[in-house]
C-alpha cells in the first residue's frame, strides 16, 4: 500500500497550506465544505472500488480524500483572487525567521507522538484487553471533541493574531474570555460522559463479544477521559495565543514537558487504577499543560488574569456537580444497563437533556453566563443563515 499512500506526503501539506490561507482571509465555510468533500470522495471511493480492489481502495481513498480537500480550497482562493504566485525565489530573512519558529514547534509535535505509542504500551501491560479499552475510550470522546475543536482551533488562531495588532492588552483580553466560554460551555459536558459513562458505552458498544466486562473497563476509561474535552478547548487557546506571539520554543518545551509527565503518570497509576489510570494521567498532564501555558501568558500578556476564569471555573463545577450527580448514581448504579437499546437510548436522551436543563438553571443561579450566551450567539447564527437563504 505504500506507493498508493505516497502522493500524501505531497497532497496533505498543500492542502494545510491552504487550509492556512482560507484561515487568514477568513475562507472559513470553504474549511468545513473541504472537510466534507475529502469524507464524501473518500467514502466513494472505498464503496465504488472495492470489490474491484479490495483493501487498496481504501488506501486509494486517502488521496482522494486528500485531492479534494485541496481541490476545494485551491479553488475558493483562486476564484477570489487569494492563491498567490508559485515563486523559486525566497526571502532569505523572513525564510529564517519562519524557520526558528517552525523548528521548536515540529519537534514539541514529533515528541508528543510518543505519548500515544506509552499510552498504548503500558495498556498492553495491565491485563488484556486494555489497548482496546482504551482505544473505544478515546473514540466515544474524539467524537463530541472533533465535533466541535476543528472549528474551534481554525477560527481561535487568526481571532488571536488579530488582536496583537490592537491594543496591549487585547490579545489577553481575548484569552480571558475565551477560557471563560470553555469552563462556563464545556465542564458540564465533561461532567455529564463521566456520569453517563456505562451507559454510554452499553449504547455504543455492548453486543456481541463486547461483553459487560469489556463495557465496564471502557466506561472506567471513558470517566477518565472525559476532562480532555475542556482542558483540549482550553489548550487550543493558550498555545494560540503563545504562537500568535511567535513563541515556539515555549510551545516545543511544553510539548517535551507534557510527554515527559505522561509517561511518568502512567507508570504511577496503572498498577494502581488499570487501564483506566492510563486514561487518568492523560486528562491530568493536560491539566498540568493548561496551568503551565496560563502562567506563562499571565506573565508575559498583561490583559490576561487569571481570576476571572477561576471563578467561573469554580461555578461551573459546583452548578455540574448538583446536575449531574443524581445521573451518575442511575447510570452508574446499573439498574439501566442490559435494557433493550430503545429504552436505554430514551433513556440516555433523556437524562442529558435533563442535565442539561438543571445545568442551565444552576449556573444561571450561580450566574455562570457564558452557555447562555452561547446558545444565543447559535441561534442568532441559524436565524441568520436562514434569512439569508430565503432572500
Amino acid at each position: 500500500f505504500l506507493p498508493m499512500l505516497i502522493p500524501l506526503v505531497v497532497l496533505t501539506p498543500l492542502g494545510t497550506i491552504m487550509a492556512g490561507l482560507c484561515q487568514a482571509h477568513g475562507r472559513f465555510g470553504a474549511i468545513a465544505t473541504s472537510m466534507v468533500a475529502g469524507s464524501v470522495t473518500s467514502t466513494i471511493t472505498t464503496i465504488a472500488l472495492w470489490d474491484t480492489l479490495g483493501l487498496s481502495a481504501l488506501a486509494l481513498a486517502y488521496g482522494a480524500n486528500a485531492t479534494a480537500v485541496l481541490v476545494v480550497l485551491a479553488g475558493s482562493l483562486g476564484i477570489r483572487g487569494l492563491l498567490p504566485r508559485p515563486s523559486l525565489r525566497l526571502d532569505r530573512a523572513r525564510t529564517a525567521e519562519f524557520v526558528r519558529h517552525l523548528a521548536p514547534l515540529t519537534a514539541g509535535s514529533a515528541v508528543l507522538q510518543l505519548n500515544l505509542i506509552a499510552d498504548r504500551a503500558v495498556a498492553s501491560l495491565v491485563g488484556i484487553g486494555g489497548v482496546s479499552a482504551l482505544r473505544y475510550g478515546d473514540q466515544l470522546v474524539q467524537a463530541p471533541l472533533n465535533a466541535v475543536s476543528a472549528g474551534w482551533g481554525t477560527v481561535i488562531y487568526p481571532a488571536l493574531v488579530a488582536t496583537t495588532r490592537g491594543a496591549e492588552r487585547a490579545t489577553g483580553e481575548a484569552v480571558v474570555r475565551s477560557l471563560r466560554v470553555v469552563a462556563g460551555a464545556f465542564i458540564p459536558i465533561t461532567a455529564l460522559i463521566a456520569a453517563l459513562a456505562p451507559l454510554v458505552v452499553s449504547v455504543a458498544y455492548e453486543r456481541g463479544a463486547f461483553d459487560r466486562l469489556a463495557a465496564e473497563r471502557t466506561a472506567g476509561v471513558l470517566a477518565a477521559l472525559a476532562p480532555l474535552i475542556p482542558l483540549l478547548m482550553a489548550n487550543s487557546v493558550l498555545v494560540s495565543a503563545h504562537n500568535a506571539r511567535r513563541r515556539g520554543a515555549l510551545i516545543g518545551a511544553a510539548a517535551v514537558t507534557s510527554a515527559i509527565l505522561n509517561v511518568t503518570l502512567n507508570l504511577a497509576l496503572a498498577p494502581f487504577l488499570g487501564v483506566a489510570g492510563v486514561a487518568l494521567s492523560t486528562s491530568v498532564t493536560s491539566a498540568i499543560l493548561v496551568c503551565g501555558l496560563s502562567w506563562r501568558l499571565a506573565i508575559a500578556e498583561p490583559g490576561f488574569e487569571a481570576r476571572p476564569v477561576v471563578s467561573v471555573l469554580a461555578r461551573a463545577v459546583i452548578a455540574s456537580t448538583v446536575a449531574m450527580t443524581p445521573i451518575a448514581i442511575i447510570a452508574w448504579s446499573g439498574v439501566l444497563l442490559g435494557s433493550p437499546l430503545v429504552i436505554a437510548v430514551a433513556w440516555l436522551v433523556g437524562l442529558t437533556i435533563w442535565g442539561g436543563i438543571v445545568y442551565l438553571a444552576m449556573s444561571s443561579v450561580l450566574g455562570v453566563h457564558e452557555p447562555l450566551q452561547v446558545i444565543a450567539v447559535v441561534a442568532r447564527a441559524i436565524r441568520g443563515r436562514r434569512a439569508g437563504s430565503r432572500r
